[in-house]
């Protein structure tokens, strides 16, 4: 997966960052910000899971939020995600915070952009 590849590549010193939601001492939810090219003025978050039992209580957009502030500190103008175009769920989801579809809606796989400034 295209994902975990770019996770391998910046646990070799590129930069990323990974937020974890608990409660008590069990993981809830989880996303992963990552800087894929140095020349490129957007990050992308590369993973994202919230643990069924908490979905709807604000904890992936906290979590979002986080990724977005680190992007943001580090000069990035965008926060871009992929999405199979079939998660209608998920599509809406980061609607509601702002992101924006940027590829042909023909693909299976969407990318959505959230500009940070």
């Amino acid at each position: 997966m295209a994902w975990q590849e770019q996770i391998r590549q910046n646990s070799e010193g590129n930069p990323s960052i990974g937020v974890l939601a608990s409660e008590d001492t069990n993981p809830i939810g989880m996303a992963v910000g990552l800087h894929e090219q140095a020349d490129k003025p957007e990050d992308r978050l590369a993973a994202m899971w919230i643990s069924p039992d908490f979905r709807g209580k604000g904890i992936a957009t906290s979590l979002i939020q986080k990724i977005a502030e680190w992007a943001g500190e580090s000069g990035c103008e965008a926060l871009v995600t992929c999405v199979n175009q079939k998660n209608s769920h998920t599509k809406v989801f980061y609607t509601k915070l702002g992101f924006k579809q940027v590829t042909d809606q023909a693909c299976d796989e969407i990318d959505l952009r959230l500009l940070l400034r």
